[in-house]
Formats: structure tokens, sequence, C-alpha cells
């Protein structure tokens, strides 16, 4: 079996498939006996095919490979997130947030290009500014399948919203449109309740999601015990 390398950087530019994804995907390729699809490479780098890969190695699967090549890193990291993008079921807020960290990727590859235009005067490109940054959120929009407002409202989550609203968009429980709303309101101080409240729902998710991996199986009752004393101590403010 080749042994193939990993940069944690192009391994974290998508997000990880849950438990349950993972163990699907196992199944699958168990149920085959063979990973039908090639794992991409980069100078014997894994640029797609992390999760085939740890499949192979655990159960000494043969695979093969295909080698692709970029110009930089940063081109190779765009890619991930593109492909991931088109390739993965990953709702609408996911899918904005990985296009909107290719936001500053964008820009510079415009910025790059208008550069090497030698027929643009100097005031024209200048006074083209705002209009490329409006070019750039069409695209992000474009590449993520949503609306440019879409784009500016989870822009705006990102950079205001809670963890809890943030983690619950991405299981899929709330909307864009009411979380942005929902960051909006004005802000108060979260008292003891809230707080006790928040943590103990950020428990059960986290457990919810990842209740299938067997090296969590030790640390769930530990979890599952905290969550209870939570709400105990919550119910002492009531």
């Amino acid at each position: 079996m080749k042994d193939l390398k990993i940069d944690e950087r192009f391994k974290s530019a998508c997000p990880e498939l849950s438990s349950d994804e993972l163990k699907r995907l196992e199944d699958l390729i168990l149920k085959d006996g063979v990973i039908l699809n090639p794992i991409l490479v980069w100078n014997d780098i894994i640029i797609d095919g992390h999760n085939r890969f740890f499949i192979a190695k655990k159960h000494n699967l043969d695979f093969s490979t295909n080698e692709i090549s970029f110009e930089s890193d940063e081109e190779a990291i765009a890619w991930i997130k593109e492909n991931a993008i088109s390739q993965r079921n990953l709702n609408d807020y996911q899918r904005s947030k990985l296009v909107l960290e290719l936001e500053d990727y964008y820009k510079a590859k415009a910025k790059k290009r208008q550069g090497a235009r030698t027929d643009l005067h100097p005031d024209i490109v200048q006074k083209s500014a705002p209009s490329d940054t409006g070019k750039t959120r069409d695209k992000l929009a474009e590449k993520a399948g949503v609306s440019h407002d879409t784009i500016s409202k989870v822009k705006f989550i990102d950079n205001n919203a809670i963890q809890e609203i943030k983690e619950q968009l991405e299981a899929g429980e709330i909307s864009i449109n009411k979380a942005f709303n929902e960051t909006k309101k004005p802000k108060k101080e979260p008292d003891e309740i809230d707080i006790l409240e928040s943590s103990a729902s950020s428990l059960e998710r986290w457990i919810s999601r990842y209740n299938v991996n067997d090296c969590l199986f030790e640390f769930i009752p530990i979890v599952s015990d905290l969550i209870d004393k939570i709400r105990d101590k919550k119910t002492t403010y009531k």
C-alpha cells in the first residue's frame, strides 16, 4: 500500500464527516470490497480522499491515486473547499461559510488580474474597487448556490453570533434568517440560567453528533452526568 502524506491545512480545509457519515462511507466501501474513487494527490500529499485513505489503512485495502497540480498552497485549499461545496451534502450555511473563507483569495485573484491589465488608467483602477468587492460577493454567492443577501447575512452571523447559534446552523436546526434576526437583537448580559441552559444544550448536541465514535464511548456517561448536574443546578435558580 502506498504511504501518502497528510498536510493538516489541506485535511482541515473542509468540514469533517460526522461519525454517522464516516460509518456509512466505511460500510459502503467494505460492501464493495474496494475503494472505487481514486485518492487525489499533489506531490504525494492527499488533496481529496482523507477518509478513504483512513479506511484503506484500517482494513488494508488497495486504492488508486490521481495526480493533480496547483500553482500554490492557496490554490489547492481553494480547490478543496470548492470541491467540498459541489460534492458534499452541506446546508446553505455550511456552503456559505466555506466560500466566505475564500473571500480574500478571490479578491487577491481579482486584484492580480486587474494589475496585469495595462490598458487601465490608475484612476479607473481606483474607482473600480467598490464594484470589484460587489463582484467578489456575487462570485461567493454563485459558488455557494445562495443569494447575495444570504452571503451577507452569514458573514454577519459568523462575526457576531454566539457559538450556540452557529452550532444550530451547522446542525440545520434553525434557518439563516432566524439566526440573523436573533443575532441582530440587542445583546443582554446572560444570566446564570441562560449560561447553564446553553452549556447543557451544547453538550447534548455534541453527544448526539459523535455518539457512534468508539473513542468517545467511555466519555459519554461522564458528559451525560455533567448535563444532569447542569440541569439540577439550573433549577436552583428558578
